[in-house]
């Protein structure tokens, strides 16, 4: 039995909002010193710096500090109180409320307005019978006529088969896996479903030094491979199209930016797997968790490594060392990072 279609992703986590020059002035900062400190050649500090400056959102300007040891609390974070998805829900609600009981006053009609004091209602009080109550006369009532049934004429044409569902009334289509090859940065435009979150499966032969960047046709990335070190060589992984960059339209447009060859594989991410309560794997994946609300403990091999529910980062560590977060209850989405193999545990 196939679980239930999640709720597609239309309103964005507060890691999806646009960040300010300050927010990137400070990341560039912390480039600088991973650059003086020897964390980072002249090449990929320059990479980095420039797109630094044109990042768009909070998650965006996240990634390019991947395998970096900095501390997190240095990491510009969206401002507080921004909107998350369970608050922009409730005032939805709270319109459709709104709307619902003006538009029941306009069709019921609003009181007469009183122009004076109201007199005070007599109250009556019932008085007891005391004689006996009349039997009234017994009302003659005239038998209806029996009708004669008569015999049903035989259909004279065949019965008008049922309306077809209309596209509203059918079921969510299935999306068709597409997949795209090429060598060097290039626009891919594939044909897609609109409304549709894609999950996009990745393998990359990078050179040395070499980013791997998947960004929309315009140029603004939402995802960004390097290692630290530097050796390039073959990369695979999985990964998922922002909220901000799901499809309106029967197409999606999507910008590799790579110096190597590559293949990516667009699927509906409906078809991500599940997650067991424990699990490895290496590199960047993608998977659901269908359950209680539970604790996600996970390591990697003295590498860095992160883990995403939904859009909020829950575990953020490096090396063997483990850390842990809490995945909320329900069917969740999980995006799991990392520079080398690694493990986790869902207890």
């Amino acid at each position: 039995m196939s679980s239930p279609r999640p709720t597609r992703w239309r309103v964005p986590g507060a890691l999806d909002l646009r960040t300010s020059s300050a927010d990137r002035d400070v990341v560039i900062s912390l480039l600088n010193e991973a650059y003086a400190a020897g964390r980072l050649d002249a090449e990929e500090h320059d990479a980095l710096t420039d797109r630094a400056m044109r990042v768009g959102t909070y998650r965006e300007l996240h990634v390019l500090l991947d395998g970096l040891p900095i501390d997190r609390r240095r990491v510009p974070q969206p401002p507080a109180g921004a909107p998350s998805r369970v608050s922009v829900a409730a005032g939805a609600l709270v319109l459709a409320a709104v709307i619902g009981g003006g538009w029941w006053l306009a069709m019921s009609g609003s009181p007469e307005p009183r122009t004076g004091t109201a007199a005070p209602t007599a109250t009556v009080r019932a008085t007891p019978a005391t004689g006996p109550t009349p039997t009234p006369e017994p009302t003659p009532t005239t038998p209806e006529p029996t009708a004669t049934r008569q015999p049903t004429p035989e259909p004279t044409q065949e019965p008008v088969p049922a309306a077809a569902p209309t596209a509203d009334q059918a079921s969510d289509a299935t999306v068709t896996p597409v997949t795209r090859s090429g060598t060097g940065t290039t626009i891919v435009t594939v044909p897609w479903t609109s409304g549709v979150t894609p999950m996009i499966e990745f393998e990359v032969d990078r050179p040395d030094y070499d980013l791997f960047t998947l960004a929309d046709a315009d140029g603004n990335p939402f995802f960004t491979y390097f290692d630290a070190d530097g050796r390039g060589g073959r990369v695979t992984g999985a990964t998922v199209v922002p909220s901000y960059e799901v499809p309106t339209e029967d197409q999606l447009r999507l910008k590799v930016e790579t110096a190597g060859s590559w293949t990516v594989t667009l699927r509906d991410v409906d078809d991500a797997p599940t997650l067991g309560t424990s699990g490895s794997g290496t590199g960047y994946q993608v998977g659901w968790y269908d359950g209680p609300e539970a604790v996600f403990s996970m390591s990697a091999d003295d590498a860095n490594f992160a883990v995403w529910d939904d859009g909020n980062l829950i575990v953020n560590g490096i090396g063997p060392e483990r850390d842990e977060g809490v995945v909320e209850a329900g069917r969740r989405l999980l995006q799991i990072e990392a520079d080398a193999p690694w493990r986790y545990v869902i207890r």
